[in-house]
């Protein structure tokens, strides 16, 4: 499956560096949104935007919060591990 993937999305070492950039990118633009102290991504309500980022990354930083179903950092591949932390 790794092999149809990578070939079907065309992933290559430089395109995953590339890729894990601008996650870290977005991550850091909705920090910086959020350290203000609101608690939504746009307006003043509950809307599409945070469910949506929620579900996107959630999976990945698992908080504390996070109600779905999480892998122990010990089932991670090492480097996607050291990613998940850099990236919480």
């Amino acid at each position: 499956m790794r092999f149809i993937a990578q070939k079907d999305y065309k992933i290559t070492a430089q395109s995953a560096v590339s890729s894990l950039n601008q996650i870290k990118r977005l991550l850091q633009k909705v920090n910086k949104q959020l350290v203000d102290g609101r608690s939504y991504l746009v307006g003043n309500c509950f809307s599409a935007a945070d469910i949506t980022f929620a579900c996107l990354v959630g999976p990945i930083l698992t908080p504390p919060e996070y109600g779905g179903k999480t892998l122990d950092l010990d089932e991670f591949p090492d480097e996607m591990a050291v990613v998940r932390m850099v990236l919480r």
